[in-house]
């Protein structure tokens, strides 16, 4: 499932890294990914945004069965994963998040999901729209 995942991540960011204008464009082109995966206790998955534009806006709706720890990281960040110090956001998702951010610095991007302190595996539904903001 994690490979899965991070296949559906990657043709995100593959799809991105040719499609999205960058800020300057008139037109707007935005792309959405969606799935599911389980997060077995005390372990992660990943997805990769590569090439996300400055200025890019990210719309992200997370659904869980149990408690999970939810990461945008930077590339730089993630590097050092677990002992961020700085993420772009970290929140503990309780079976529904909905989040809206804009990205200020171009670059690679993690989405990172961690079943930190469970005893049972969490499924998780996700979602994501990016697209330059207007």
């Amino acid at each position: 499932m994690r490979y899965l995942f991070s296949l559906y991540v990657f043709i995100l960011a593959f799809t991105l890294a040719f499609s999205v204008p960058q800020v300057q464009a008139q037109e707007e082109v935005g792309k959405s990914v969606a799935t599911e995966v389980v997060v077995n206790p005390n372990k992660w998955t990943v997805g990769r945004l590569r090439n996300v534009g400055d200025r890019t806006k990210i719309e992200m709706g997370v659904a869980s069965d149990g408690d999970v720890v939810f990461l945008l990281l930077k590339e730089e960040e993630f590097k050092k994963f677990p002992k961020v110090k700085a993420p772009t956001a970290l929140i503990t998702v309780h079976q529904r998040l909905s989040l809206s951010t804009i990205i200020k610095e171009a670059g690679n991007y993690y989405l990172l999901f961690w079943n930190k302190g469970q005893q049972d595996p969490v499924r998780v539904k996700f979602f994501a729209h990016v697209k330059p903001v207007e």
